[in-house]
């Protein structure tokens, strides 16, 4: 009975030596390792439970937590982040922002594998409702057409375009845009332009699905030129009124047109009758365009300026000593008696002027270059006055007496 008591007792001390020994090879040899996973990417289930709604999640793009797994070091060694699955259900969340639940587990491991923890528990998640919108898209010009040439029109199709996105996307576009490079054109052409879609700080919203996405632009050009414009007129002025100094303002006009402006010299104006210029000092006239041309400025004014005078004759009386004698021989003299007393001229010209002459403005004048001694037919004569014409003298001829010097002082002494 000892010897079988004693057999027992051996047994047992060597079951515990056997625990002792593994306890000590599994705590040794193969430790519990607790090994830390991050950024470990969150599966989005059930999206399709947003797209039923028209909703997007808008923040974040990607989510990720990070994870801590604990388990033997001879089953650690085989786990990757692969074997982790971090998730969120979006089934039943509507437009707003709110904070979902992860959820962590462990795929393909062995049993005594598990996880310890896992941060954050909740992501805040951002939905946004996809809407759609109408929006105008605007035309910007670069660069300038070749110089001689004019842009007319810019017309686009379609005038507006479909934009669609989430709420906020959407929200945040100010402009639809179309840029058109003008660099160097000379004709007009057609051309598909991109549409670019800008925030109120001119950057681009990405992001948005675009309908249509490009626009068809036609662009019309036109040639110019810059032609000095020529008055035209009708009928005539009565005698007796003078319009003088007429001037056109502008001189010259800028036109535009095709090719037929080519040709083209001056500009006329359309024919005004003169009279119609008589009590004012100014009028504005319209031009003859030719077919097909047209003035850059559509809005730009001709007129002309001028100065309308009445023509008028006014008479002036000189008396003899108003009469000078030019070219008389030092030896000879003329008899006093035999120049005119009173000698009447009339003149012609505009009142402005003839109001401002006087007698001594005027120069009557007998030439006696050729002249003899005794009795002489000579013309009575007027220095030319600028802007006016003489109408008579009367008398226009006088007979003159030439004498002899000697003769004139003997007679003085027989006296």
């Amino acid at each position: 009975m000892s010897k079988l008591k004693n057999n027992w007792t051996a047994k047992v001390f060597a079951l515990v030596i056997s625990i002792f020994l593994w306890s000590y090879v599994m705590s040794e040899v193969n430790p519990v390792l607790t090994t830390p996973y991050s950024d470990v990417n969150v599966r989005l289930n059930n999206i399709e439970s947003l797209d039923r709604q028209g909703l997007v999640v808008m923040d974040p793009e990607t989510a990720s937590v990070d994870v801590r797994v604990s388990g033997p070091k001879s089953d650690m060694d085989n786990i990757t982040s692969a074997n982790i699955l971090a998730e969120v259900d979006l089934t039943g969340y509507s437009e707003g922002e709110m904070k979902i639940p992860v959820r962590v587990r462990l795929q393909n491991t062995p049993y005594n594998v598990e996880i310890v923890n896992w941060e954050p528990k909740e992501i805040l998640f951002k939905i946004d409702k996809i809407i759609s919108k109408e929006i105008s898209v605007n035309i910007e010009t670069v660069g300038e057409v070749t110089e001689g040439h004019i842009l007319e029109d810019i017309n686009k199709k379609p005038q507006n375009l479909i934009i669609r996105g989430s709420r906020t996307w959407v929200n945040e576009v100010s402009e639809a845009r179309a840029v058109v490079d003008l660099t160097n054109r000379t004709s007009s052409t057609n051309m598909s332009v991109p549409v670019q879609l800008l925030n109120d700080k001119g950057g681009e919203v990405r992001g948005i699905e675009k309908d249509p996405g490009i626009i068809d632009v036609s662009i019309d050009i036109s040639k110019t030129k810059t032609l000095p414009i020529e008055l035209e007129t009708s009928n005539e002025l009565p005698e007796n009124i003078n319009i003088k100094e007429i001037n056109i303002y502008p001189k010259s006009v800028k036109v535009k047109g095709g090719d037929e402006i080519e040709d083209l010299k001056k500009i006329k104006t359309k024919a005004i009758d003169i009279n119609d210029l008589i009590g004012q000092s100014s009028m504005e006239v319209e031009l003859a365009l030719p077919d097909g041309i047209k003035l850059v400025d559509s809005k730009q004014k001709i007129s002309i300026g001028y100065s309308v005078e009445e023509t008028i004759d006014k008479e002036y009386i000189f008396s003899s000593d108003e009469i000078s004698i030019r070219n008389l021989d030092e030896k000879y003299t003329v008899k006093e008696e035999s120049i005119p007393s009173e000698v009447r001229i009339s003149l012609n010209g505009v009142k402005s002027i003839l109001d401002n002459i006087s007698n001594e403005n005027i120069q009557l004048y007998i030439d006696l270059k050729d002249a003899d001694l005794g009795k002489n037919e000579i013309e009575i004569r007027m220095e030319d006055i600028q802007g006016l014409s003489l109408d008579f003298i009367d008398p226009s001829n006088t007979e003159i007496e030439i004498e002899d010097v000697q003769d004139e002082e003997v007679e003085d002494e027989d006296e």
